[in-house]
């Protein structure tokens, strides 16, 4: 049996999990699968993964993307309070696993996806996270929230220099692939606009020249870590209302 102390935490993460899926993420839910349709458009002009698995998929928006670009193989993986009638895809395609344990799904894939879901756990899972990722694939889509961004359930938000360290550590570089197309696109959210970056062991560099060109070319043109107009904007409503310090802000935009 657990220790009686650690049941209030999880039955709180699961309380909170649930309301943000279930309530923001639908509420979302045509924005959202406008992102990822714009985003893998963009990603595939440069690779076309013939299998994918999202980490932290929620209701699998990212993964209906996909399957609408032709991407056959798609899987996702999220935690207990996920409900598969909520879900965008199969059920049958998503697998349940609390993300604060390692995993692994015995394979590797052609892309492992991850957006918005690292800032969710502990800062102590963050090595084996990021260890988690790359032992799946050689091509990483990853994003998590900043400092100050603000969510529900943020434990550790880090800017992305901190995170590249991580993938560093793997032998993995930060391609900027989207951020200089998607920057001023507001039909893609803004906090991937801001956040996502595609991290490349660079073996795949030499298969994948255009992704090799664009590494070339965009180290040093735009900072790893940057700030959004519109989380600027969050920011400040939030410092006059009194509310700087909360890390429970929504992510639905300025209001």
């Amino acid at each position: 049996m657990r220790p009686a102390d650690t049941v209030p935490a999880e039955a709180g993460r699961t309380a909170c999990y649930r309301q943000l899926l279930g309530g923001q993420h639908r509420r979302q839910a045509a924005m959202r699968l406008r992102s990822a349709v714009r985003i893998v458009s963009v990603l595939t002009e440069y690779l076309v993964p013939n299998s994918v698995i999202d980490v932290g998929c929620g209701t699998g928006t990212f993964l209906a993307a996909l399957d609408q670009a032709g991407v056959a193989d798609v899987r996702g993986i999220d935690g207990p309070w996920l409900d598969p009638a909520i879900l965008c895809i199969d059920s049958d395609r998503v697998s349940v696993h609390d993300l604060e344990r390692p995993f692994d799904l015995g394979r590797r894939y052609d892309l492992v996806v991850s957006l918005e879901v690292a800032e969710h756990l502990a800062p102590d899972r963050a090595d084996g996270f990021v260890a988690d990722l790359v032992r799946h694939g050689d091509l990483i889509l990853f994003s998590a929230a900043v400092p100050f961004q603000g969510g529900a359930g943020h434990l550790n938000e880090r800017w992305p220099s901190w995170w590249a360290e991580k993938f560093k550590g793997h032998g993995f570089v930060p391609v900027d692939l989207f951020r200089p197309r998607l920057w001023t696109e507001t039909e893609v959210l803004w906090w991937l606009r801001q956040n996502m970056l595609l991290y490349v062991h660079p073996r795949r560099l030499s298969t994948h020249p255009r992704l090799a060109d664009v590494y070339r070319e965009g180290r040093g043109q735009m900072p790893l870590d940057v700030v959004h107009p519109v989380l600027l904007a969050q920011y400040a409503l939030r410092v006059e209302d009194g509310t700087s310090g909360s890390g429970s802000v929504s992510k639905e935009g300025v209001k």
